[in-house]
């Protein structure tokens, strides 16, 4: 093989730029059409489920003289009555700060003790 008969088989495979451009007209339709369909189906999913969010924190006593300050049992009932936490805290949650507020957001957190004490 020569060549030149070499140079025109390897021009018959090559892509140029061009190329590419004109297969990206020919198709934009049908990018345009995935790209929408995917965006309606994700927009849909986001707006029919419900927010979930969850958070974990661990809590240690505070200990004086190797001795806790306060039991974790003491300090779960606490957590629960309905004027433990301010009205700053609750409002910076999201509640409005009143008493049925205080309750609901004790309700949400639900503090519990870890069985490892």
């Amino acid at each position: 093989m020569s060549e030149q008969e070499r140079l025109l088989v390897h021009n018959d495979y090559e892509i140029s730029l061009i190329d590419i451009l004109l297969f990206l007209k020919a198709s934009g339709g049908n990018i345009v059409k995935s790209t929408s369909l995917c965006l309606l189906v994700g927009g849909a999913y986001n707006f029919s489920v419900p927010k979930m969010y969850e958070a974990t924190a661990t809590i240690e006593m505070a200990t004086v003289a190797g001795e806790q300050v306060e039991s974790a049992a003491i300090l779960l009932e606490k957590m629960k009555l309905p004027l433990y936490f301010s009205t700053a805290t609750l409002q910076a949650c999201g509640s409005d700060g009143g008493l049925s507020s205080q309750a609901k957001f004790v309700d949400k957190i639900k503090p519990t003790i870890n069985k490892s004490e």
